[in-house]
Formats: structure tokens, C-alpha cells, sequence
């Protein structure tokens, strides 16, 4: 008892409201080079406040003045920290920095995650990373997009269901190669963004361990089976970042994504939760393309009045960003499409996890090619 006394978790800390810094004096490292960090300062399992601030970081940021003596010691609280108490501490420190180029859209007044890879998994926050990708970019695949619309409409012969064509990225018969390879390009400058100024999201999120299942959504279909199958523990070696996960097929998806969805009037997408560790939601069309829209945001209080979103309580968050700019966030965040009253809207979207043994075959693919006896999640709405 009195050992779990001295340990701080990094699931612990509670970070007091900062005025963000502009600048770091050094990039914050990948978790498995704080680990070997910590093994190289630490003694039995344990790193005192002491040791702390000779590591690189701390001691580059109380050097060039960022961070002061008195804010290092309210982060670290009493007594040793183990392993992810450290790493914890870094993710927080690091979290008092703006991240050029990605902004936070706060959900609730008093978010209690300590670091971005918290709020993200309590849905107290959506990130809103710009430039994606090009305006070039969005404009073929919307074009794109709406080639296949048209030609769907004509095959069923009447417009979609509730305004809104959804088709999976992967599916041959929507799309061709050059289709997947852009949309592939979008999503990987996400991951990239990410994985470099946020390399916490991954550890929240997907990094393997014994608390895995206890970071994973808190509602969906597996999400009450504490015994689930686990990523293997290797994982976090052979693929410590966002992208490594992608390109070695270690991801698991919602059923037909990534895709792509257009909207005409009246269109609109219900409110409801993606059930993923995160979601990646990339207009295609500028909000002068369109009437209404957005994509509107419900807090934690109001994402609880039901398990799958559709009955949130209060008014949404609408968000509405420019064409190209990513929208990120957490798989138990109510959200919804937002009706349009004129024009079209468009957007790529991706809601992904870790993936595990007991991960669905037909979603794992990703933008990969599926087997035929895949194809059946390869859907498409209308």
C-alpha cells in the first residue's frame, strides 16, 4: 500500500489551466525513447524528482526558461514515479506548448484529461489539424465522390436516403487506384501531424498493454467485455507510432472506411458515436459550398445520455473548417452531419483501433484490397 501511495500514474495528473507557450526549447521524444531514458536515471523502477530534471526535455525546458521549478514539482507530485508516471509527466509538459499547425476545440468547460491523448479519450476535446492535404486534393476526390454519386443516383433512380451517398474508398466498383492513393496520402499526413506533435494520442489510444481494453471507447459492442483479447505487447516495438500501425495492416475499422460521404439538401448525418479510438473526418468541399453543415460536437455530459449518441441532450459544438483541415477526435464523442438546406458538402472519414485477435477480418483491410468474401463491407449507402 504504501508503495502505490508513492506512485504517481500518469492517468493521475491533473494539470492546473496554463497560457500555452509558444515555443519548446526541444521536441518532445517517442515513448520508447523516454522509456530508455527512464531506465538509464531510474533506480529499482523508480525516478525521483531529482533525477527528473536531468532528463533531456525537463532539463532543456527549466534551462531555456519554459518551465519553471515550481510547475515541475506540481506536475510531479509526492514521492517516485515509475515508468509511465514519467512518461506521463513529459506528455504534460510537453502539452503546455502550442502545437503549430493544430488547434484544440474544447467540449467542457474544465477538461480533467491531463494531456491531449486524455481529452481526446474523455471527448472533451476535437483537434483540428490544417492542411491535410491541398485544395488540389480535395477537389479531385470530391470530384471523384461525385461521379459516383451521380452514377448511383442514376442506378437506383431517386435521390439517397436522408440526402446522403456514402462509398467505401476500397470499393473497385466506386473508385479506381488513384482515388486510393490520394485519400491514402490524406490520411497519412494526419497520422504524420499527429504522431509528431501528439505522440501521446498514440499511448492514450492505441500503444498495447494490461489497461488497453480499460483506454478503448467506453461504449459499442465489445466495449463491456473486460476480457477482450489484447493487442500483443510486442506491437508497441515493432510499431510505436501512429503510421507504423497503418502500414503494417495493425489497425481495425468501422465497416466500410475509410469512405467517403456527400451531402445535398436537405442532407444531414444523425448524431451518434464512431465507437473507435479515433476518428479522422477531412472536408472536401469550403463552407461556401454549402448552406447549414458542419459537423456538430456534443461534451461528455451531453455523449452519456445514450450509449449509441442519438439522443444527446443541449446544443452541438458546430464545427465548420476549411477545406482540407482535418477534424480528429474520440471514439465516444456524440457527433452528427448537420443538416444542409442548399449546395453539397463532402468529406473523407476514417474511425480506427488497434487492431486485436478478435478483430473482424472484413475490417481490417483498411484501403487495402479486399477478398471477395470481404466485399460484403465495402458498402454503399444510398
Amino acid at each position: 500500500m504504501l508503495l502505490l501511495a508513492l506512485l504517481a500514474s500518469a492517468a493521475a495528473l491533473q494539470c492546473a489551466p496554463v497560457a500555452r507557450r509558444r515555443e519548446t526549447a526541444l521536441r518532445l521524444a517517442p515513448r520508447h525513447v523516454l522509456e530508455a531514458e527512464f531506465a538509464a536515471k531510474a533506480t529499482d523502477g523508480l525516478m525521483d524528482l531529482e533525477a527528473a530534471k536531468s532528463t533531456k526535455q525537463i532539463a532543456a525546458e527549466l534551462a531555456g526558461g519554459n518551465l519553471d521549478y515550481e510547475e515541475l514539482e506540481e506536475l510531479w507530485g509526492p514521492g517516485s514515479r515509475d515508468v509511465d508516471g514519467f512518461v506521463g509527466v513529459c506528455r504534460a509538459v510537453d502539452d503546455f506548448f502550442e502545437k503549430d499547425g493544430i488547434e484544440e476545440v474544447p467540449l467542457t468547460d474544465e477538461p480533467e484529461g491531463a494531456t491531449v491523448g486524455e481529452r481526446l479519450r474523455r471527448g472533451e476535446v476535437v483537434l483540428r489539424v490544417e492542411n491535410a492535404c491541398t485544395l488540389d486534393d480535395c477537389n479531385f476526390l470530391y470530384g471523384k465522390c461525385t461521379e459516383t454519386f451521380e452514377k448511383y443516383r442514376a442506378f437506383h433512380g431517386r435521390p439517397p436516403t436522408n440526402g446522403r451517398g456514402r462509398f467505401a474508398v476500397a470499393d473497385s466498383e466506386a473508385f479506381d487506384f488513384d482515388v486510393v492513393s490520394n485519400a491514402e496520402a490524406v490520411f497519412l499526413n494526419v497520422l504524420d501531424a499527429l504522431d509528431a506533435k501528439m505522440p501521446d494520442i498514440y499511448d492514450q489510444l492505441f500503444a498495447p498493454g494490461v489497461d488497453w481494453v480499460a483506454r478503448q471507447p467506453t461504449t459499442g459492442p465489445r466495449s463491456n467485455q473486460m476480457d477482450r483479447p489484447r493487442p500483443d505487447e510486442s506491437l508497441s516495438q515493432r510499431c510505436p507510432t501512429l503510421r507504423d500501425l497503418y502500414m503494417a495492416g495493425e489497425l481495425e475499422w468501422s465497416e466500410g472506411e475509410p469512405a467517403m460521404n456527400l451531402y445535398e439538401a436537405p442532407g444531414l448525418f444523425g448524431a451518434h458515436k464512431d465507437h473507435m479510438a479515433l476518428t479522422v473526418l477531412v472536408p472536401l468541399t469550403a463552407p461556401s459550398a454549402f448552406a447549414g453543415g458542419g459537423t456538430g460536437f456534443w461534451g461528455p455530459a451531453s455523449s452519456s445520455a445514450s450509449a449509441d449518441g442519438s439522443n444527446p441532450d443541449g446544443d452541438a459544438v458546430v464545427v465548420t473548417p476549411s477545406a482540407g483541415d482535418a477534424l480528429v477526435f474520440g471514439g465516444d464523442v456524440t457527433h452528427g452531419g448537420m443538416l444542409i438546406t442548399a449546395g453539397r458538402r463532402s468529406v473523407l472519414v476514417a474511425s480506427f483501433s488497434t487492431r486485436t485477435p478478435d478483430s473482424p477480418p472484413d475490417r481490417t483491410y483498411g484501403l487495402q484490397p479486399a477478398p471477395a468474401e470481404a466485399a460484403g463491407s465495402l458498402r454503399r449507402n444510398w
